[in-house]
């Protein structure tokens, strides 16, 4: 049986602007269509193949930075399984992380944005903490004081598209696999 999307990923606004002719289109009206025509809605494809494509719209070109970074954390790390995810109000489409088939953190899509989530309990911020001075200042330590702490979590929000911030959030996924 073939998986079907979840969702549906165009609105009936979007479907219109399809009909639209774009060889006529200067590029910037291109850039705005494209806009445009980003899922509005929670969808997600089937397939792997039809995500990768989305992706690939969505992302433009950013999309070889996502692959990038997908391919630094299966290098990284061993035992590491990936699982799409609908998105919700902040992203688009997510795509999480799993170590020994748990959770480590979230990539999370939007259009031309990448942004890596990392979940902290006590027991990690503790360990930020004891290794602090180990993290960069002007980033991971900035980016660990600001976040809020709720429900006994820090969530942490990484910019994916810097590649520096992509180092970092590896480091921290590091940090999260050792103290599992």
């Amino acid at each position: 049986m073939e998986k079907e999307d979840k969702g549906t990923r165009y609105t009936v606004g979007q479907e219109q602007l399809l009909r639209l002719k774009t060889k006529n289109l200067t590029a910037e009206e291109q850039e705005e269509l494209r806009k445009l025509l980003a899922p509005r809605s929670r969808y997600l494809p089937a397939t792997d193949e039809k995500v990768f494509e989305l992706i690939a719209f969505m992302l433009k070109d950013k999309y070889e930075v996502f692959l990038n970074c997908i391919e630094q954390i299966k290098l990284k790390f061993s035992a590491i399984t990936f699982e799409w995810k609908i998105g919700d109000k902040q992203n688009t489409l997510y795509y999480k992380v799993l170590y020994n088939s748990k959770a480590i953190c979230s990539i999370g899509i939007h259009l031309d944005s990448i942004e890596g989530i990392v979940t902290f309990d006590e027991k990690l911020c503790e360990a930020f903490e004891r290794n602090r001075s180990a993290y960069n200042r002007m980033r991971t330590q900035w980016i660990f004081d600001i976040a809020p702490f709720e429900n006994s979590k820090k969530k942490l929000y990484f910019d994916l598209t810097a590649a520096v911030l992509q180092d970092d959030f590896l480091n921290l996924l590091m940090l999260k696999i050792n103290k599992k």
